[in-house]
């Protein structure tokens, strides 16, 4: 069901991935990330128009922190009662995921939980401003397992700073018996240059992709990212240019108050009510090389059905 609607969707030019910030208040107060900043309404949205013209293979629920949002287990269980095969996830800091609140995910056909982790130890903690973090996260993977997720998965981003902990992330990981996914660091949030890979760390940018292209052929399952993905991880950083940027073409966006975005960083451009296919233009953005944005226009071939389906 999910291989034929991806192909139907790439060739429809239609959505492959609805992203929905189902809040933008958050607990944590990230270095390269303003969201906690600000103060947008929640609207309780009906997404069952939009499922049933897109379609979409993935619904992603992020923030700010999903779980701040009270009734997350009710728009879980619309968005699953619209479509029974569409695939669900959410990215968390995981200051507040316990035992209970996934199963209750679960039950309400949440697949997959996906756990921000960029540093080891007590530096998570500070550039998430949450003390203790890293302490909690690794305690409540090992009780959360036990429900038999289809994914549990580690989000992590490649910034200048982490190049030599993302290797010991990648292993705790494959220890944890858990998956991981990359993204690429951009300023866009913030315009905060600070966490780019630097030239002097061009070397080691291109030893720590390596090592996951690598791991990635020993073990597919272990690693999410595409490989398309992360062998453009090094152009980006150089600052090449990447084209074709399929952003409000194979992937949109929804914000809290009902409004409809290409992507993230652009400013709202529809409601959600007026949207159609045809509401986003191409874009020539080659700003970011964000994992949504790498993973959206992923070209279709053998190597990428198998990542995805096989």
């Amino acid at each position: 069901m999910l291989c034929s609607r991806y192909f139907r969707n790439k060739f429809k030019t239609a959505p492959i991935h609805l992203a929905i910030e189902v809040t933008k208040r958050c607990n944590a107060k990230c270095r390269f990330c303003d969201y906690w900043k600000e103060d947008l309404r929640e609207k309780w949205i009906d997404f069952k128009r939009l499922q049933n013209m897109i379609k979409p293979i993935v619904i992603s629920l992020t923030g700010g922190e999903p779980l701040l949002r009270k009734d997350l287990p009710a728009v879980i269980k619309e968005l699953r009662a619209n479509d029974p095969h569409v695939y669900i996830m959410m990215i968390t800091n995981g200051a507040l995921l316990t035992l209970s609140k996934a199963k209750e995910l679960q039950e309400a056909g949440m697949d997959q939980i996906s756990i921000s982790l960029d540093y080891l130890g007590e530096k998570h903690d500070q550039n998430r401003g949450i003390p203790g973090l890293y302490t909690k996260i690794l305690k409540v993977i090992p009780e959360i397992r036990k429900l038999n997720f289809a994914s549990i998965a580690f989000n992590t981003v490649i910034i200048n700073d982490n190049l030599d902990e993302i290797p010991k992330i990648l292993l705790l990981a494959q220890d944890l018996g858990i998956q991981i996914a990359f993204s690429s660091y951009s300023p866009l949030k913030n315009n905060n240059q600070a966490f780019m890979v630097k030239t002097e760390n061009r070397e080691k940018l291109d030893k720590t992709i390596a090592f996951i292209l690598e791991k990635k052929q020993m073990n597919r399952r272990l690693i999410k990212s595409s490989r398309y993905y992360l062998k453009n991880v090094g152009s980006y950083f150089v600052g090449e240019e990447i084209p074709n940027c399929k952003a409000g073409i194979h992937w949109v966006l929804v914000t809290p108050d009902g409004k409809m975005k290409r992507c993230s960083e652009f400013s709202s451009e529809t409601d959600v009510d007026s949207y159609t296919l045809s509401s986003f233009k191409p874009t020539s953005c080659t700003r970011c090389w964000f994992s949504c944005r790498g993973e959206a226009q992923c070209p279709i071939n053998y190597e990428r059905v198998k990542e995805l389906f096989l």
